[in-house]
């Protein structure tokens, strides 16, 4: 909860529902688990490309999932199928990172939250002394 609420409940009045997808996330054990080892980097690789292609015909958010792992293997647990501790971080400040940037309610209610905060009035004072006022672009 922050100031009389939850971050969700202030924020429903800003934002318009939009659908998310993901890439698929890289792995190195192709051949651990029958009847699911028919899978490999190129496979995946040509299903991402489906799931971009899928994002761009209906205009959803695409989170680059695949591209935040890098093919780096440290970031894949010991099964070689899911993300160790450093691989979810990644994950997850992927999806973040493209919802945050198609999300312009967030922002405008963080904008909000910080308006009237004894910072946001001098700095916002003191940019409009020198010629340099905030001016919200969304």
């Amino acid at each position: 909860m922050h100031r009389g609420g939850s971050v969700a409940a202030k924020g429903r009045r800003f934002w318009r529902a939009r659908d998310a997808l993901t890439t698929v996330y890289y792995m190195t054990g192709w051949r651990s688990y029958p009847p699911y080892d028919k899978g490999s980097v190129e496979l995946t690789r040509r299903y991402n490309d489906c799931i971009r292609g899928l994002a761009a015909e209906f205009d959803c958010i695409l989170a680059e999932v695949w591209a935040s792992e890098g093919l780096a293997d440290w970031v894949i647990h010991y099964d070689g199928v899911h993300a160790n501790k450093v691989g979810q971080i990644l994950i997850a400040n992927r999806i973040l990172e493209a919802i945050a940037q198609h999300a312009s309610g967030l922002t405008k209610w963080v904008f909000e939250q910080e308006r009237d905060t004894p910072w946001t009035q001098m700095t916002t004072k003191k940019r409009i002394e020198v010629g340099d006022p905030f001016q919200q672009t969304w």
